[in-house]
């Protein structure tokens, strides 16, 4: 699995591309808690993510507990409209943060 990131002093931007699903899902899981070891606020730009399955979902709702757990913000931003349509049909969006552009997620990390 692809997970280019950039690092700024108060947040990373991961950039997910392709597809997160059960044949790398235990991967992108243990690369987002590798991120989350060195900043507690990560964006996830799903901008170049085109399929999700139940267990790449999963690992995103593991990488959601690990900022809580550290008082970070972890937040979604450019869902491709059927990617959150698969969050909105799961309840995720009721459980997470998704804002449409990186520029909002930004505002949200700035707070």
């Amino acid at each position: 699995m692809n997970l280019p990131y950039e690092t700024k002093e108060r947040y990373i931007i991961a950039s997910p591309e392709g597809k997160i699903d059960a044949t790398n899902a235990d991967e992108f899981t243990n690369l987002l808690k590798e991120l989350l070891a060195k900043q507690s606020n990560v964006i996830i730009n799903f901008e170049n993510v085109n399929y999700i399955s139940s267990a790449g979902l999963r690992s995103i709702l593991i990488g959601a507990k690990e900022a809580k757990s550290q008082n970070g913000k972890f937040i979604l931003c450019c869902l491709q409209k059927h990617i959150f349509e698969i969050f909105e049909m799961t309840g995720f969006t009721q459980m997470l943060k998704i804002v449409p552009t990186i520029e909002e997620a930004l505002n949200i990390v700035e707070e």
